[in-house]
């Protein structure tokens, strides 16, 4: 079994952020085998070690999961740039683990993103899993149009699995659309809508996988709960 930084191995525990473990372990609050270690940087086996804090074993959590409402113009992951915003850093302060995303959106695109530190879930591929977007494009598309809609993005090289389209309700424009697809396809629905020859103003995720926005409001996350976590995983 790979050896993990102590800190690293306490924050996946869900105590608190690697940060705040160093200084738990700097000022003896942590037992290793049933020895304080107040050196910082010290790594452990997770299978065979034994860490306790407070009288308590520490045991690692069955997997991270973080929901984020992405903004728009900001990135999935950090880019190069220091003053742009992203969203795996906005989960990152809601749990310090390794997170790795679940699908992807477009810089321009706005909406949820989950990540998660299960490095072998976030590999496998995302089909089946049933995504909600709020599409405003810049032209209005009339009931007819609607009709084959489906079709032509169903038709795509990427592939995208369009399941329905329809106007978004409480909308007198007709150039709001609500696109429920399948998830598994490369790229974003954006690109799909733009390869047919529509310009998309705003593309926005309120939905994926049966989670959504409620209650989670713009460049805010939250951690899954455990029966969210169990619902998900029976799709994927």
């Amino acid at each position: 079994m790979e050896k993990v930084r102590l800190n690293k191995y306490i924050a996946n525990c869900g105590v608190c952020t690697r940060r705040e473990a160093d200084q738990l372990i700097k000022s003896s609050q942590i037992l290793v085998n049933g020895q304080v270690l107040t050196e910082l940087g010290i790594k452990i086996n997770p299978v065979e070690d034994v860490v306790s804090y407070q009288g308590k074993v520490l045991r690692r959590t069955e997997g991270v999961f973080v929901l984020v409402n992405k903004p728009k113009s900001s990135t999935v992951l950090p880019s190069d740039k220091p003053e742009q915003v992203d969203a795996f850093t906005m989960a990152r302060n809601r749990r310090d683990a390794d997170l790795n995303p679940l699908g992807t959106l477009n810089d321009k695109d706005c909406g949820l993103v989950l990540f998660t530190d299960d490095y072998n879930l976030a590999q496998k591929s995302l089909e089946g899993i049933e995504e909600l977007f709020h599409i405003t494009l810049r032209k209005v598309v009339d009931k007819q149009e609607l009709a084959s809609l489906a079709e032509r993005l169903s038709a795509l090289n990427q592939p995208i699995t369009a399941i329905e389209i329809g106007h978004v309700q409480h909308s007198d424009n007709g150039n709001e659309l609500g696109v429920l697809v399948q998830s598994g396809y490369e790229g974003t629905l954006s690109a799909g809508f733009e390869s047919l020859g529509y310009t998309v103003m705003a593309s926005d995720r309120v939905m994926f996988g049966g989670l959504t926005k409620k209650d989670l409001p713009r460049g805010r996350s939250r951690i899954l709960k455990q029966n969210e976590v169990a619902f998900l995983k029976m799709k994927i």
